[in-house]
């Protein structure tokens, strides 16, 4: 199994120039025919979010741009396969609890 380590400069809130970083690091993988990309926690929102993770709609764009790169990763790298825990997020939610004092 070949892995490549997506190493990439996000900025939060910025999803689409995070998207684009990320499309590169997948288009380099499957151009160096990776079986796996491999990018830092929280690449789609930014790192650290911290507080716009409280902003409505902020959640749900996260996992839209999720749903576009894996449609992007579908579609222009055959062979690459991309796993996320959408599913496990504790982050799903996470804009209705209310920020602590």
């Amino acid at each position: 199994m070949k892995i490549c380590l997506g190493q990439i400069n996000t900025t939060p809130g910025d999803f689409a120039g995070n998207l684009a970083a990320l499309k590169k690091g997948v288009d380099v993988a499957s151009s160096e025919q990776c079986d796996l990309v491999v990018f830092p926690e929280l690449s789609i929102p930014g790192y650290l979010s911290q507080d716009l993770l409280y902003r409505p709609g902020f959640v749900d764009r996260n996992l839209a741009v999720l749903d576009e790169l894996r449609k992007y990763t579908r579609q222009h790298c055959e062979g690459l396969r991309m796993s996320s825990h959408r599913q496990l997020s504790p982050y799903r939610y996470m804009h209705r609890i209310p920020p602590s004092a």
